[in-house]
Formats: structure tokens, sequence, C-alpha cells
């Protein structure tokens, strides 16, 4: 987010969020048009056969002889499988101590449901046991195969191509094995297990899982929770260790600090930030209201996030113009680059951005500057969880996507981005120096 200093202090005009809104919308249209691309149909065909032909029927032909208390049993055997298979083929998902422990105990376990047909030759269910082992290893293969091919399609146009190509496979299949047979219709209570099926158990968990990514429902919460008597608090990722050191501290002296890291920043025209990194942003916030994450939601519209500890506002989008060197965004940790020009993301380098990026797909709504924030918990450490990490101690955090109504940006995205070991100015002063503040 920094490079240059220059800033142009324009103010928001109705034209220009139309403007915005507009490309937003045409973004949309653009990210759910179905693709062309010979490269991502082979993929929707691979996955179609991996995530839909080989499991379902495999998982139909196994139900004939096994409860489907056990299949459902089995079934949980897939991350057992996955584990397995992306430490040789996924170099970021190498086997620990702890996964091998993990695995061995899973199997283990289906080895004992599977004793008592092993011992009395039942061939059959033991058959159909295997068949829904093997329908595991499928969706397993599916799961690596999408995180490596599919990353960053959207959610609708993936399951729109899996299921098409799905569809592509199995029904010749089915003609060839049971023929076509216009007997009579199916009964009501077979037609609605089958609709039951598709809709409940395929099509929505489909978009569910390929959405996750885009934090629709956190902006939902947010916009539910400003309007009184509703109150919101989110805690995604909180462990019992976090609230033991996070949370039990004293409030009345988090807020008064962060109150006055407010009071220093409250609207100045020319914040800087830097680190060692490479860091080199510079912006302004006036106008923009600052929001104090004291822990504090008694009052009705309030909404907070638990551990406490941070001060945040919205850039004025036009003046945020530089270069962000980070160590973590959203829940990947690593060196990554961001480059802003009037306040949008116009290029950028690492890991992580690329994957966050890819997610993001064309909506442009989703590269703009959408917050600022300051950590003020002197317990929070920097670590893979940013809810804990934006709060640390001389870390700053800056969001992509959704301002959350503090700016103008609105997205269904929301992605942060956390700098180490920075220097703040603002107003002449020097509010913090390489992770140490002054204040």
């Amino acid at each position: 987010m920094t490079s240059r200093c220059a800033r142009s202090r324009l103010s928001a005009s109705p034209r220009a969020t139309s403007n915005l809104s507009a490309r937003s919308r045409a973004g949309d249209e653009a990210e759910h048009a179905m693709p062309r691309s010979r490269r991502l149909w082979v993929a929707f065909a691979v996955m179609g056969l991996l995530n839909g032909a080989v499991p379902y029927s495999l998982i139909f032909w196994s139900e004939q002889y096994i409860s489907s208390g056990l299949a459902s049993l089995l079934q949980a055997t897939m991350p057992l499988f996955t584990v397995l298979m992306g430490h040789f083929l996924m170099r970021d998902e190498r086997l620990t101590a702890g996964r091998v422990a993990g695995v061995v105990l899973g199997f283990v376990g289906v080895g004992l449901l599977m004793l008592p047909d092993l011992r009395q030759g039942a061939h059959a269910n033991l058959l159909g046991q295997l068949a829904m082992v093997a329908s595991s290893v499928s969706y397993a293969g599916a799961a690596l195969f999408a995180r490596s091919r599919l990353r960053g399609q959207p959610a609708l146009v993936s399951t729109t191509g899996q299921l098409t190509m799905g569809a592509v496979w199995i029904v010749p299949l089915s003609l060839l094995v049971g023929g076509l047979q216009l007997k009579g219709l199916p009964s009501l209570p077979a037609l609605a297990s089958w609709l039951g099926l598709t809709i409940l158990g395929t099509v929505i968990a489909y978009v569910m899982d390929g959405r996750y990514q885009e934090k629709p429902f956190r902006s939902f919460m947010v916009a539910v929770g400003r309007k009184p008597p509703r109150r919101i608090c989110m805690m995604p990722g909180l462990t019992r260790e976090m609230m033991e050191r996070l949370v039990n501290i004293d409030f009345h002296g988090l807020d008064r600090f962060t109150g006055k890291v407010i009071a220093a920043l409250d609207g100045a025209d020319d914040v800087s930030v830097e680190n060692a990194a490479g860091t080199r942003i510079a912006f302004s916030v006036k106008g923009r209201k600052w929001h104090n994450s004291n822990g504090d939601i008694s009052r009705p519209g309030s909404h907070g996030n638990l551990p406490a500890g941070e001060c945040y506002t919205a850039p004025v989008e036009e003046t945020f113009t530089g270069r962000l060197v980070i160590g973590l965004i959203d829940d990947k940790l690593g060196r990554g680059v961001m480059d802003f020009r009037r306040g949008r993301l116009v290029k950028w380098n690492g890991a992580g951005v690329d994957a966050i990026v890819k997610s993001i797909g064309s909506d442009p709504t989703g590269r703009m500057i959408g917050e600022f924030g300051v950590g003020t918990n002197p317990g929070a450490k920097v670590c893979a969880n940013m809810l804990e990490a934006e709060k640390a101690f001389g870390t700053v955090h800056f969001a992509i996507g959704d301002s959350y109504g503090v700016g103008r940006n609105k997205s269904r995205f929301h992605f942060d981005a956390l700098v180490e070991k920075v220097t703040i100015k603002a107003k002449g002063k020097t509010i913090a120096r390489n992770g140490k503040f002054l204040i």
C-alpha cells in the first residue's frame, strides 16, 4: 500500500459510488459466467468423476449390504485418506507426529468396525464396507485435486461444472448397467428422497463448501448486529488457551490505551506507516470514524470480537497509495508484497496474497482498501490466527474488501493483511517506532 506519498484529497461522490457499484455488478456477472477454458472443463470432468460418478456409484451399491449408520462411520475416513495423500501430493501438507497418530487411530477404528464380518466371512457385507471406504478415497482425491486446480474459481461456477460433468459420466453408465426402464414412475417417497439428496446433500453442500473463503456471512452478521437491539460478538478460531491468555485481562486499561491511540490518529490527513521490511504507505483518515474494539458489546447495536484489543477505521480511499510488506494475510503465514494506487490493489506477490486474489476473482470491490487497524492487546502474538495476530502490539493491519460501513467500499470479501514492527506517524508526531508505542 505505499511507494509514493502523493495523495489527492478527493471527497466521496455519489457518482464514484455509483460507478463502483456498477463495476461490482459487472464483475458479478462476469464472475458467474461459465468458463470456456478447455483446461477448466477438463478439471470439471475429473471432479465430476472423483467427486460424483465414482463415489456415488460405490455408495449406492454399498448400501445394499450395510446399514446407513455404518456407512456414515466409514465415510468419515475421508480426512484420513486426505492427510495421507496430501503428504505425497501437496508440498504444504506434510505428515507430523500428531497427524500420524490420528491416522493410525482412525484406521484402527475402521478395522474394529470390519472385524466382525472378517471373522464371520460375511463376503457381501465386507465388500460393501470396502466399497464405502473406496468412495472416501475418491472424495479425498477430489478434495486435493480441487485445491490445486480449481482454487479461486467462483463456487457456483465450480458446482455447476462438477455436477454437469458428473452427469456426463454417470448417465451413460446407468444406461449401460440398468438399461432404459420406463415401467411406471418412482413413488413419491422415492422422489422426495432423491430431491433431498440432490438439493441438500449435494448442491447446497457444494456451494457452501466453495464459498467459505468469501466471508459473506461475516459481512451479513456485522450488518445485522448494527441494528438495535441486536448485538453480536464474533470469535472465529478462538481456543481455550487464547481465552485464558487474551480474554482474562484488564479491559479498563486496554480501553484507556486504545483510546489514546485513537486520539493520536483521529482526523489525521498525514498518516504514514513504515517498517524495515519495506513497507511505505501514506494516507488520510480525515472524516472517518474510529472504532475502539475493547470487548464491550453491552450497548444495543454494537458488535465486536474476542480477543479484543484494536482500533480501526477505513482510510480515505483515493489517498491510499504505496506498498505493504506483510507477514500474514487471512490465515496464510509468509512474506507478501501488496502495491496500492489510489486505494486499489494493483500489484502483488507472495503465495498467500496470490491465493487471496484468486479467491476474489474479477470482483473489483475485493481489491479496494477497506480497513486500517492498530493492535493494542499486549498479550497477543503474531500467529496464523488473524483473530489474535491483528491485536498484537507493534502491528497494524490493512484489509481489502468490505469496509463494514466505515468507508465507502462494499464487498462480500474482507481479507486482513498484517504488517509487523511498524513505525506510525500522524499529525507531525511519531506514535510508534519499530513496533514500540511512544504514547
